[in-house]
């Protein structure tokens, strides 16, 4: 039985977390610089700002992706597997996500409103490609292949209903999307032959009895 130790786990949410976050400070700085004197022309440059970081950001998170489904495939079947770097990201939803955006500045509130949105949705973009980049493997891959999501100890009640399923492929349409500032990460499960070092479903099943919700969340599959 092939292990996906806690260490693999905490390096791989390293590595999505400096992809999110070190460019977040340039953003802010370049994003500060709109003086919105011209509403037109910097949401257009705005929008020109988002779609690169955007681009940029999602193709590194699904990079380090498919390094990670890559290695915990090889651990647990061993041989090589040319895994794909797919992101998923969508520049035109980005586009649309910072004209909507603007809106905030249209109504006169602060642009630090307007900056939060598009960094919020930068973090989102990165962390989505990742779990993209997962499901778009198992997808593709020969092997008969589950995955989980698996939280960083406690989470939100989403999540925890997410969780609590354990490894599983029966996933429909869902692609991996949750919420945002999510830092859960779904962990791909080989032949059954994958155990999660930590990962205790019927702890998060429990948190969802606990929270006791009629109306908890309407799963995507």
């Amino acid at each position: 039985m092939a292990t996906v130790t806690r260490s693999n786990l905490r390096d791989y949410r390293r590595s999505l977390n400096a992809i999110a976050d070190r460019p977040k400070a340039g953003l802010v700085e370049m994003l500060s610089r709109l003086d919105w004197e011209d509403i037109t022309a910097d949401a257009n440059t705005a929008v020109q700002i988002m779609r690169t970081a955007g681009q940029i950001g999602a193709d590194t998170a699904a990079l380090s992706a498919a390094e990670f489904y890559k290695y915990l495939r090889r651990k647990a079947l061993g041989g090589e597997w040319a895994s794909l770097a797919s992101s998923g990201y969508n520049p035109d939803a980005m586009e649309g996500a910072v004209r909507a955006f603007v809106q905030i500045i249209v109504d006169g509130e602060p642009p630090d409103r307007f900056i939060e949105h598009c960094i919020t949705r930068y973090d989102n973009e990165v962390r989505n490609a990742a779990r993209h980049c997962i499901d778009s493997n198992m997808r593709r891959d020969s092997a008969r292949v589950e995955y989980a999501l698996v939280p960083e100890g406690d989470c939100c009640d989403y999540c925890a209903e997410i969780a609590a399923i354990g490894p599983s492929e029966n996933w429909g349409d869902w692609d991996g999307h949750v919420h945002e500032h999510c830092n859960c990460v779904t962990v791909p499960c080989f032949e059954g032959n994958t155990e999660i070092e930590g990962y205790d479903p019927d702890r998060y099943a429990e948190q969802v009895a606990e929270a006791d919700d009629g109306e908890l969340y309407d799963l995507p599959f």
